[in-house]
């Protein structure tokens, strides 16, 4: 799975093979919350069997039109480990490449993303989109909140602030921006920030030409609009099927990300358990989702 897992930023070389300069097309992949350590790794190792989906994907028809290659980056949304339970090495054995912390990992994680990234508030520019991170207020475990307006008007706008002004800028968080979608069971996750923190994450945006905002947090595959930026959540692994009351509400889902130069294109595979339950987009043919299933898929111009 290395060759999948890795972390990649285009060289020179390789954007001049592929025709010049940004942009290019560029395919990743997006995971949410592995939660790998947890009580679930022992219910059908569910991080197991998405990473073989993942390695799985390349040739594959995309919902939108012509063949998926092999994924050049996996970016992990947070939660990477569950807490204090077991070590931080299987899941960087299993997952290579760019992450950020949730409020469910210890500092041996954050230890890894600044080995890896080289700060918790790490930028890259794939395919032509600056993907910026914002990391977790971190006290200890049990004690973390959103990003505060100090961590944004300060580490994550000066990262931002330092790219070309017409760069299209994609923000990627931990904390849910879900709630106002209607999907269950997400309702209040805004209720989580601080409204001064969300009002300086929309005033960063807003004065950059955004494109869009990763999140994980809520276990739930979404595609929403907050305060004008469209959003996308992977989902997670954490809670399908371990736990009963969860099964028929949390699918097994990643999402697929590709960069096209004026545009991207997103859509959320499922790869594990049909739910057996008509939620939010459907499935041409089913009620539900089952393995190898778009739930749904969507382009964005910029």
């Amino acid at each position: 799975m290395r060759d999948v897992m890795h972390m990649v930023e285009p060289s020179e070389r390789e954007r001049t093979r592929r025709g010049g300069s940004f942009p290019f097309n560029f395919d990743m992949v997006v995971v949410g919350d592995t939660h790998v350590e947890s009580e679930n790794d022992d219910a059908g190792d569910p991080n197991v069997r998405q990473v073989a989906a993942i390695s799985g994907l390349a040739g594959a028809a995309f919902p939108l039109g012509g063949v998926l290659s092999r994924p050049s980056v996996v970016l992990q949304l947070g939660d990477f480990k569950h807490e204090n339970d077991g070590s931080v090495d299987r899941a960087a054995a299993m997952f290579r490449g760019p992450l950020i912390d949730g409020n469910h990992d210890t500092n041996d994680v954050r230890d890894l993303i600044t080995a890896r990234m080289g700060s918790l508030t790490w930028g890259r520019n794939w395919g032509g989109v600056w993907f910026q991170a914002m990391t977790e207020n971190f006290v200890a475990l049990g004690n973390t909140t959103p990003p505060t307006v100090a961590q944004i008007n300060g580490p994550v706008a000066d990262s931002v602030n330092a790219r070309p002004t017409d760069e299209p800028l994609m923000f990627v968080v931990h904390r849910a921006l879900s709630g106002t979608d209607g999907n269950p069971p997400t309702a209040g996750y805004l209720t989580e920030w601080d409204p001064a923190a969300l009002d300086a994450l929309e005033a960063l945006a807003n004065s950059r030409r955004t494109v869009g905002i990763l999140f994980g947090h809520d276990h739930y595959t979404h595609r929403l609009t907050w305060r004008g930026i469209r959003c996308f959540s992977p989902g997670s692994v954490r809670m399908s099927p371990a736990v009963p009351v969860y099964s028929t509400i949390y699918p097994e889902n990643f999402l697929v990300l590709r960069l096209r130069g004026d545009h991207y294109e997103v859509g959320s595979y499922c790869f594990g358990f049909d739910l057996n339950r008509p939620l939010s987009g459907g499935v041409v043919g089913g009620t539900g989702w089952g393995p190898g299933v778009w739930e749904w898929a969507e382009r964005v111009n910029y």
